[in-house]
C-alpha cells in the first residue's frame, strides 16, 4: 500500500476555499424543496408536470422552469419563483415570502398566506 505525501499548507487551503465556494453554488435545496411543493399546489394536474431546470434567482429566490401536459395540445411551458426571507445561511431562509408565476402573476398577501396555510409552511 502506498500513502500519499500530505498536501502542503497553501494546497489544503485552497482545496477547503474550493469546497466552501462549490457549497454555496446552486440553489438551497430546501427552498426549492418549498418551490417544488408550491408548484405541485398551484397546478390542476401534478402528475402531468415535467421539472426542466431548477436555478437560483435574484437575492434569496429560486426559479423552476417546467412543461404540463395537456389533454387538447401540446405541452405547456412555464416558470415559477418563490422568494424566501433569507439565504442559505441565514435565518429565515425557508421562510417562503414570494411566489410569481407566468399565469398568475405575483401571488397577493392573502393568496400567499392561504397557500402557505395549505402546505403547512411557516
Amino acid at each position: 500500500m502506498r500513502v500519499r505525501p500530505p498536501l502542503p499548507r497553501p494546497a489544503l487551503a485552497a482545496a477547503g476555499a474550493l469546497a466552501l465556494t462549490a457549497a454555496g453554488c446552486g440553489p438551497d435545496a430546501g427552498q426549492m424543496q418549498i418551490c417544488e411543493r408550491v408548484l405541485l399546489a398551484l397546478v390542476d394536474e401534478p402528475a402531468s408536470v415535467r421539472v426542466l431546470e431548477r436555478r437560483s434567482g435574484e437575492a434569496h429566490a429560486v426559479v423552476i422552469d417546467f412543461t404540463q401536459a395537456v389533454p387538447e395540445g401540446p405541452a405547456q411551458q412555464g416558470r415559477i419563483a418563490c422568494g424566501f426571507a433569507g439565504g442559505r445561511f441565514e435565518d429565515g431562509r425557508l421562510t417562503l415570502d414570494s411566489v410569481e408565476t407566468g399565469e398568475l402573476g405575483r401571488l397577493t398577501g392573502l393568496s400567499l398566506a392561504v397557500l402557505k396555510r395549505r402546505l403547512s409552511l411557516p
